[in-house]
């Protein structure tokens, strides 16, 4: 974890203690920033300016649907802070926190899968999303701009992120580390982020299908040593400032790999690349 990420996250653990005193929800309604929400729950209206944490989902087995409402605070806290298993969040806007979503722990009961799907999740200074010692959790179909770091693993296993726009965040687009194991990236397109678009460190991930262009370090990176399961395979990746594609190992490529245009003439290192058209955006 990098230094200022791990700041960031030191002083988001201090301040979630003034997320507020709304207690647990009773409706709709009654939701304000701080609520503590139990059952499932549609939002009728946006939380602006929440000093602290927005929401805490707390019920096991419970869909959290924002109701195409924004959840917005003042740089502090998370915005949504999941504490339950089986878990959903939908449909809206995190925005202004320290982290916007965030999980750590596995949970019990109910079981581990947790979806965030669907969501606009942007301008948290720390992260977007920020995953550490879970479980079986499915991000998909979410934009993820403009924040610190876009999206964070630390130990989160068995955990996929599918067809999700993850862009002009400051440092990686998506970064994984710590022993985030058995873990998938599809899909997605990882655009404009500060640092590499995809970082793995010591993570067994499959990285399948994505684009990852004009980032400002390299399209993706995988750092592991065999005989572990990683697989890099049919992404595309262009304009990045360094290398488009590169692995510690040969092990790791599943073909069907392309690069163009980056800032390192090898275009790709430890996987054969192969010329793509190159597409601005």
């Amino acid at each position: 974890m990098s230094l200022r990420l791990n700041l960031a996250l030191t002083v988001v653990a201090a301040t979630i203690a003034a997320g507020g005193g709304a207690g647990v929800a009773r409706s709709a309604e009654d939701v304000d920033c701080g609520s503590v929400v139990t059952e499932d729950t549609t939002l009728t209206h946006d939380l602006t300016a929440c000093a602290g944490t927005g929401l805490i989902v707390a019920g096991p087995d419970i869909t959290l649907d924002l109701g195409g409402h924004t959840v917005s605070g003042t740089g502090n806290g998370f915005g949504i802070q999941v504490r339950a298993g089986g878990v959903t969040v939908q449909n809206g806007t995190v925005t202004s926190f320290s982290s916007g979503i965030d999980g750590e722990g596995d949970f019990r009961p109910g079981p581990p899968d947790v979806k965030i799907r669907d969501l606009t999740i942007t301008a948290n200074t720390a992260a977007g999303i920020v995953l550490i010692n879970v479980a079986g959790w499915r991000i998909s179909n979410d934009f993820v701009l403009g924040n610190g770091t876009g999206i964070f693993f630390s130990g989160a296993r068995e955990t996929t992120i599918t067809d999700s726009f993850v862009a002009h965040n400051d440092r990686e687009g998506i970064r994984s580390v710590s022993s985030s194991d058995a873990n998938t990236f599809s899909g997605n397109r990882v655009l404009h982020n500060g640092g590499d678009g995809i970082l793995v460190s010591n993570s067994t991930t499959e990285i399948l299908g994505n684009r990852a262009s004009f980032n400002g370090g390299n399209g993706i990176v995988l750092h592991d040593t065999p005989p572990f399961h990683d697989v890099i395979a049919d992404n595309v990746a262009d304009g990045n400032a360094q290398l488009g594609i590169t692995a510690d190992f040969p092990d790791f490529d599943g073909g069907g790999n392309a690069a163009k245009h980056n800032g390192d003439p090898r275009e790709c290192v430890n996987v054969s690349c192969a010329k793509n058209s190159g597409q601005a955006e």
